[in-house]
């Protein structure tokens, strides 16, 4: 049995929402981060970088990648998955009762569709399994009457589905506790992507490209940026610091985008009509005029 499990993890003194793969011995074959957590998260998680977004070529399940909640909402983040052959998602989801009715975007309809969506994107078969609220948690965390408007027993809306989007296991109840099984076949990829792949023949790299930087955060510094910025900078002594920031002809605060490639502007000053400026530092996007 291999294991995709979602957790809280704690380095040092920062905590991080963390999927960790696990192998049939306990081996661990990755751990991740999510890359960017969402609105209220960040006040508490800490950031992922590129190499989290890393898909693992296993015996006997073929190509397993994971991603966390509203990963599933950035693009670019689920084209870096879909452009290294995934085979199995697993999409892991909290519960969908919280804010219920209030939210609809955080709803299982709305998630589930997501996931949905990624299995037929992707052409893969997609794992969602999610948290369920127990009337033991609501009692613990409700203390007031407004707290229960916006938390209730349910939320799970675990699924799996095919590469063709197809539900190909029983949902359980909102409140119910339990595993769902599916026998998958691989060879159902192929037939999909036969159809439309769109990190493959239904792409066009001459048109839009994904700019991918896989680097662990802590293999990175400022000095990269510091050298581009005395190749163009007029002022030989301006470096990446918080004192000069104006001085700079880009916004130093994404340093690992600092570079062009022939006609295609990947950073560039902000006064460029061109400039594109993403959600997340790990992936940017770049197209030809």
């Amino acid at each position: 049995m291999t294991a995709v499990l979602g957790l809280s993890e704690r380095d040092g003194g920062s905590l991080y929402l963390a999927q960790w793969l696990i192998g049939p011995d306990g081996e661990t074959i990755a751990k991740r981060r999510k890359l960017r957590p969402t609105h209220a998260e960040r006040t508490v998680y800490g950031e992922g970088d590129g190499s989290d977004l890393a898909v693992h070529d296993r015996p006997g399940i073929g190509r397993l990648g994971a991603l966390c909640c509203w990963e599933h909402l950035q693009p670019l983040s689920k084209y870096a998955m879909y452009a290294q052959n995934e085979q199995v998602h697993v999409a892991a989801w909290p519960s969908f009762s919280l804010y219920d009715p209030f939210a609809p975007a955080l709803g299982w309809e709305v998630n589930n569709a997501a996931s949905r969506v990624y299995a037929v994107e992707g052409s893969c078969f997609v794992l969602a399994p999610c948290a369920t609220v127990s009337q033991a948690m609501v009692d613990e965390m409700c203390d007031r009457d407004d707290k229960h408007a916006l938390l209730h027993v349910g939320g799970g809306h675990a699924a799996i589905y095919g590469p063709d989007g197809s539900s190909i296991a029983e949902k359980l109840p909102p409140e119910q506790e339990g595993l769902l099984l599916a026998d998958i076949d691989l060879g159902a990829i192929g037939i999909a992507k036969n159809a439309a792949d769109p990190a493959g023949h239904y792409s066009r790299p001459d048109v839009t490209r994904l700019l991918l930087n896989k680097k662990p955060r802590s293999e990175s510094s400022t000095s990269r940026c510091r050298s581009t910025v005395l190749r163009r900078s007029t002022r030989p002594r301006t470096e990446c610091t918080t004192s000069n920031r104006r001085r700079l002809p880009w916004n130093p605060r994404f340093p690992l985008t600092c570079r062009q490639s022939g006609p295609v502007i990947v950073a560039c000053p902000t006064t460029t009509r061109r400039l594109i400026r993403p959600m997340s530092r790990a992936t940017s996007l770049r197209w030809h005029a």
